[in-house]
């Protein structure tokens, strides 16, 4: 009923209108009212039938959820069934992960030169520190 409301108001507008100034309520004086009028109830139900679907049986057999991964690539391996029941955080699918294997090891590469350089750093700076000292021995 309330969907009926919503709907009908550029009809009801334009009957409005037309009785305001006196004209005939024809078909041809409606077509853009009912036609914007079948537009917006067909919108409103598809909107309602989808989020909200009907069920006979009194159950929804299932809900579907869109599954979107954090990542990119070909997917290796299905850990799921059809009409296997899942909960929140189980494992769905697998995805290759080469390319992050070797993103991850070209940064622990750079950790290892950047502790190399820090190293070296240290004894160049026990080096200068010890010239230090011994200009100030001197």
């Amino acid at each position: 009923m309330l969907e009926l409301l919503l709907t009908s108001f550029p009809a009801l507008f334009q009957f409005w209108r037309l009785k305001k100034r006196g004209e005939q309520i024809t078909v041809w004086n409606m077509h853009v009212a009912v036609f914007l009028w079948l537009i917006l109830a067909a919108s409103l139900f598809m909107a309602i039938f989808y989020y909200h679907p009907k069920s006979f049986s009194g159950l929804v057999p299932f809900r579907l959820a869109p599954v979107v991964p954090q990542v990119g690539g070909p997917v290796t391996g299905v850990f799921v069934k059809n009409g296997q029941k899942v909960s929140k955080g189980d494992p769905l699918f697998s995805i290759e992960d080469s390319r992050q294997k070797s993103d991850v090891m070209s940064a622990e590469a750079k950790i290892g030169e950047i502790q190399a350089d820090m190293s070296i750093a240290k004894a160049q700076l026990d080096a200068v520190q010890g010239r230090i000292n011994s200009a100030r021995g001197t």
